[in-house]
C-alpha cells in the first residue's frame, strides 16, 4: 500500500467535500465552550458581520430574541451530551433584519472522548418562511380589509374566554353588520360596497382599544371581542353599551365613497360572558340571535342578548319547518276580500293569503311570512299564491256575474327581482288559460329603491301581456313624484293607516285628499283600503275616491 498517495486522497477528498460544503451551506465552528473560531463566507453574508467581527464572539450576537431561553437551554442539552441537534432557528442580521436557517449541529470530540468543537451546518430558509408566514397570513386575514377572519378569530377567542374565566373579569362580544348593504352594491356596485367595507373597518379598528380585537366575519357583518372588563356585571355591561354606542354613532356617519357623500347605518347584537360558562360557538350564536333581533325589530339599533330571543327565534324555526310540509300538504289557502265601487258594486277581490296550522289553526300572513321572505321559499309561496288565484279566475268564468272580477295579488320583492319572474308568470296564467287583464300584482314603494330600471322593465313585459299593477300601501313609504311618473301603474292604494284617524284628525283627511288629486292627475285610479264604517266610506267617495275596500264592505273569506 502506498500510504503518501493514500493521505494525499484524503486530504483532496476533504477539501472538495469542504468546498462543497461552503458552496451550498453556511457554516460556523465554535469550541466546546461556544466560541466562534471559524465561519465560512455564507456566513458573512447573510449575517451582514465580518469575520473578524464575528471571530472569537458567539452565536449571541446574531440572537433574534425570537426563541425562548428554554429552547436555546434544550438545544445545548442535546448537543452537550454528544447528540446531533436539528431544527429552525431564526436570526437577527446586523442591519436589525431577521432570517430564518434550517440548523444541523454535530458535536466533534478528541481521541479520549471529549467535546472538542461544534459544527453548525446551515440552510437559508428565510423565503420559505417567510412564504409560510403569508400563507397563514391569508388564511387568517380578510383580504379586503386586512383584519382577522372567522379562522383566526375561533382560536383568540377561546382564549380569550379563559383568560376571563381566570381573571373573574367579562368580555363581550359585538356582532354588527351594515343595514341594507345590498341596496348599496344594487345602486353603486360591488367596488363601491367594497370601499365601504373598507372604510368601516378602518373605522371600527381606530376606536376600538388595543387589547380588543375588529374581525370581519364574511360579508358586511364584523365581530369586536373586547376582553378584561370589569369583574362586575352591571359595570361590564354599562362599558360595553358606552362602547357600542360610540360605534354606532362613528357608524352613522356619513361615507366619502367615489365621489359622493353616502349614509349608513349598523345593527349590532351583543352578548356577554364571564367565569367560562359557555363556549365559543355558543357566544357567538347568541350575539347572532341578538343581531337578528335588531333587524326583525327596524335595524339601526343595539341589542343585549337574552333568553327570551333565544326562545322567540327557536319558535319560529320550528314554524319555518313547519311552513315547509305545508307546501306539501296543501296547507296554504286564498282568501278573498271584496274591492267595490261608490255604489258597492263588486269590481273585484284582493288575494289573501292564510295558513291552515294543525296546531294553531289559521295563520295571518304577519306570523310567518317575514320568516318565508329571508328563505327560498318565498318563490315557491309566491307562485302557489298565483296558482291559487288563476284557479279561481277560471272558475269565475264560468259565472256571468263573476267573469269580469279581478283578483289582486300580493308580490314579494324578492319574488319580483327574481329573474325568471316574468316567465314563470307567463307560464302559471297560460296554463289555466285565464284572462291576464283579470289579474292585478300589487307592489310596494320599496321594491323600486334598488334598481328603478329593471323594475320598469319587468314591470313593462307583463303589461304588454295584459297584467296591470297597483302600488300598495301608498303614502307609508319615501314616495316619490320621479317614481309615480315613470312606473306604468294604473293604480294606487292609499294605506289603512290614514282611514283611522281621517274623521278626527285632519292632517290624515288632508292626506288622503292629496294622494286623490295626484292620481287623477296621473291619469290613475285610487282605492281605499281599510274601511270599516259608513262615515268613513261617505267622506271617501265626498273626496272623489272610486274604489274601496275594507271590513265595512265584507271581511275576507273563502269562495
Amino acid at each position: 500500500m502506498n500510504t503518501p498517495f493514500f493521505f494525499e486522497n484524503l486530504t483532496k477528498d476533504l477539501e472538495n467535500y469542504q468546498r462543497a460544503i461552503d458552496a451550498h451551506s453556511i457554516v460556523a465552528i465554535t469550541d466546546a465552550r461556544g466560541v466562534i473560531t471559524h465561519v465560512n463566507d455564507k456566513f458573512c453574508d447573510i449575517s451582514q458581520y465580518s469575520y473578524a467581527e464575528l471571530m472569537g464572539g458567539t452565536h449571541k450576537i446574531i440572537n433574534s430574541g425570537y426563541h425562548s431561553r428554554l429552547f436555546f437551554k434544550k438545544l445545548w442539552k442535546t448537543i452537550a451530551s454528544g447528540n446531533i441537534w436539528q431544527g429552525e432557528i431564526c436570526n437577527r442580521a446586523k442591519d436589525g433584519s431577521v432570517y430564518w436557517v434550517d440548523t444541523t449541529i454535530v458535536p466533534l470530540t478528541d481521541s479520549t472522548g471529549s467535546l472538542k468543537y461544534y459544527i453548525s451546518i446551515c440552510t437559508d430558509i428565510t423565503q420559505l418562511k417567510n412564504a409560510e408566514a403569508q400563507a397563514r397570513y391569508m388564511a387568517l386575514h380578510d383580504e379586503l380589509t386586512g383584519l382577522p377572519n372567522r379562522h383566526f378569530m375561533k382560536e383568540y377567542l377561546a382564549a380569550v374566554i379563559e383568560s376571563n374565566g381566570l381573571n373573574q373579569a367579562y368580555g363581550a362580544l359585538l356582532m354588527l353588520d351594515l343595514d341594507h348593504f345590498k341596496n348599496i352594491n344594487d345602486a353603486f356596485g360591488h367596488d363601491v360596497g367594497d370601499d365601504l367595507l373598507k372604510v368601516l373597518s378602518i373605522r371600527l379598528s381606530q376606536h376600538i382599544h388595543p387589547q380588543n380585537m375588529v374581525v370581519r366575519l364574511g360579508g358586511d357583518e364584523f365581530l369586536i371581542i373586547l376582553s378584561e372588563l370589569s369583574s362586575i356585571e352591571e359595570d361590564a355591561r354599562r362599558e360595553v353599551r358606552d362602547i357600542a354606542e360610540y360605534i354606532h354613532k362613528e357608524c352613522s356617519r356619513p361615507f366619502l365613497l367615489n365621489g359622493k357623500l353616502t349614509h349608513t347605518s349598523v345593527s349590532m347584537g351583543i352578548a356577554m360572558f364571564c367565569n367560562n360558562t359557555l363556549q365559543a360557538h355558543e357566544l357567538l350564536k347568541h350575539a347572532d340571535m341578538a343581531l337578528y333581533e335588531v333587524k326583525r325589530m327596524g335595524r339601526n339599533d343595539i341589542l343585549f342578548f337574552d333568553a327570551s330571543i333565544e326562545q322567540r327565534i327557536l319558535v319560529e324555526q320550528s314554524l319555518l319547518s313547519d311552513f315547509r310540509l305545508a307546501l306539501k300538504r296543501n296547507e296554504l289557502q286564498l282568501f278573498y276580500q271584496v274591492l267595490v265601487d261608490a255604489e258597492q258594486n263588486i269590481k273585484g277581490y284582493e288575494a289573501l293569503l292564510r295558513w291552515q296550522h294543525p296546531v294553531h289553526g289559521l295563520m295571518l300572513p304577519e306570523r310567518f311570512m317575514h320568516l318565508i321572505e329571508k328563505t327560498e321559499l318565498i318563490h315557491t309561496v309566491g307562485y302557489q299564491v298565483l296558482e291559487l288565484a288563476c284557479q279561481q279566475l277560471l272558475a269565475w268564468h264560468q259565472q256571468d256575474e263573476a267573469s269580469h272580477w279581478v283578483i289582486a295579488v300580493n308580490v314579494s320583492a324578492e319574488q319580483f327581482k327574481n329573474h325568471h319572474f316574468e316567465k314563470n308568470v307567463v307560464e302559471i296564467i297560460e296554463k289555466y288559460a285565464v284572462n291576464p287583464a283579470l289579474l292585478r300584482f300589487e307592489l310596494t314603494e320599496s321594491m323600486f329603491y334598488a334598481d328603478l330600471n329593471q323594475s320598469i322593465k319587468t314591470m313593462q313585459t307583463l303589461i304588454e301581456f295584459g297584467i296591470q299593477f297597483s302600488m300598495d300601501d301608498f303614502g307609508t313609504g319615501y314616495s316619490s313624484l320621479s317614481y309615480l311618473r315613470l312606473l306604468p301603474l294604473d293604480q294606487l292604494k292609499i294605506d289603512r293607516s290614514f282611514m283611522a284617524g281621517m274623521l278626527s284628525n285632519p292632517e290624515d283627511l288632508a292626506v288622503i285628499k292629496t294622494i286623490i288629486a295626484l292620481a287623477k292627475i296621473l291619469g290613475l285610479t285610487v282605492v281605499a283600503e281599510g274601511i270599516e264604517s259608513e262615515a268613513q266610506f261617505l267622506l271617501l267617495k265626498e273626496s272623489g275616491c272610486y274604489l274601496f275596500q275594507g271590513y265595512y264592505f265584507g271581511y275576507p273569506s273563502k269562495f
